[in-house]
Order: structure tokens, then sequence, then C-alpha cells
């Protein structure tokens, strides 16, 4: 599953975590492995947070997230 948008102007990934979540725990229920690739990460807004929900829903993948250059700490957990 994958999720890509304008992070700027569109509803936080935390909005969508319940039903991320719902959707993960269903999936395994199946015996379905279902990545979850988010986009995140290509704002210039310093405060924006949804490169911090991405590592918290456990994405295997994050696109770009060129944002993660200025939080080290998370940089350090994602690697």
């Amino acid at each position: 599953f994958d999720m890509a948008g304008p992070e700027d102007i569109l509803k936080p990934l935390e909005a969508f975590a319940g039903a991320f979540e719902e959707e993960k725990a269903d999936m395994e229920r199946r015996g379905v492995d279902l990545p979850l690739l988010l986009h995140a990460g290509e704002t210039n807004v310093p405060d924006a947070a949804q490169i911090f929900d991405v590592v918290a829903l456990g994405a295997e993948r994050i696109g770009h997230g060129f944002a993660l250059a200025r939080h080290p700490a998370l940089l350090e957990e994602v690697r």
C-alpha cells in the first residue's frame, strides 16, 4: 500500500493511522504481507511531523524523505 501527495496541504498521516493499522491487522489475519510505503519528508516546513508519522506507523519504505536530515535522531532510528 502506498500513499503520496503534497503533505503541506493534506491531512497529516496520523489522521489515517487507525485505517492503516486496521488494514494491516486484517491482512496479517489473512496471511498477506502488505508492506506500507509512504511518501513523506518532501516539505520545507520545519515543523512538519509527517516524517515522524511514517516511522511511527512502521513504513517499510519512505518515499523521498529528505526531511530526515533535519532530525538526526530519527535518521539513526530508521537506519
